[in-house]
């Protein structure tokens, strides 16, 4: 078995994995490590996570975040595999990680608005 080295392939395949990596490296540093890469090809289910603050009535959040999922991303039911976790650094509101998308209701949001 002989292992290839980078002056086994040629100059465009060498700028097409750059290429790849380039974006792959900018589409993590969008979206940041708590949501999913999701490829546009595959129909995989939909992957969710909902953070809220701490003492939160998870009834009370469970019910925000099926209405406010509906109103962002068309879901009309909560996913079975939904992931409720409580952020100690949110005030109130919450924020929705779904696919690779993210939707912030929460006060942190609005309070940096209202400071700028």
């Amino acid at each position: 078995m002989s292992l290839a080295t980078l002056s086994s392939y040629s100059r465009e395949q060498l700028s097409d994995v750059l290429r790849i990596l380039k974006a792959y490296k900018t589409g993590l540093v969008q979206i940041g490590h708590r949501a999913y890469l999701v490829d546009p090809k595959e129909n995989l289910s939909i992957r969710v996570r909902v953070e809220y603050p701490l003492g939160a009535s998870l009834e009370d959040i469970r019910s925000f975040a099926e209405t406010s999922m509906r109103a962002h991303f068309g879901i009309e039911k909560l996913p079975e595999d939904i992931v409720f976790v409580d952020t100690p650094a949110l005030i109130g509101g919450i924020r929705i990680f779904a696919w690779d998308d993210m939707v912030d209701v929460s006060f942190q949001r609005f309070a940096s608005q209202m400071k700028s």
